[in-house]
């Protein structure tokens, strides 16, 4: 027998068992990012909410303008101002959290990207 060739079969085997183990190990990782963006996209739909203002708020608001508005002696033209709605601002630590959420997400896609491609690459 050629030993070239036995060296050859040896090396493609080992190859072949150390490629097919990377590819197990990627594809255990694919799965648990997807897992971990579920997870992070259902926090961030939650959270996202705090950089809004609040429409019960604004509704309430707004009734009572109108109310005084109709409860205001006809003559008086400053109470027919017409409504604004107060400037929203979200608090510093709604927008960091925020933030960190949606960094989160968008390592984990970006990763699991890279391990679709690892994957490919190793077939």
């Amino acid at each position: 027998s050629d030993p070239w060739k036995d060296c050859h079969r040896l090396v493609k085997q080992y190859d072949r068992s150390m490629c097919h183990g990377w590819t197990q190990d990627i594809n255990h990782l694919l799965i648990l990012s997807g897992l971990f963006s579920a997870v992070v996209t259902a926090f961030t739909v939650g959270s996202y909410r705090w950089l809004q203002p609040n429409t019960q708020d604004l509704s309430y608001l707004a009734l009572l303008h109108l109310s005084t508005q109709l409860s205001a002696d006809p003559t008086n033209t400053t109470a027919r101002a017409a409504f604004e709605p107060p400037p929203f601002h979200p608090e510093g630590w709604k927008v960091r959290v925020n933030i960190i959420w949606f960094l989160s997400l968008v390592i984990t896609i970006t990763t699991s990207m890279i391990g679709i491609l690892v994957t490919q690459w190793l077939r």
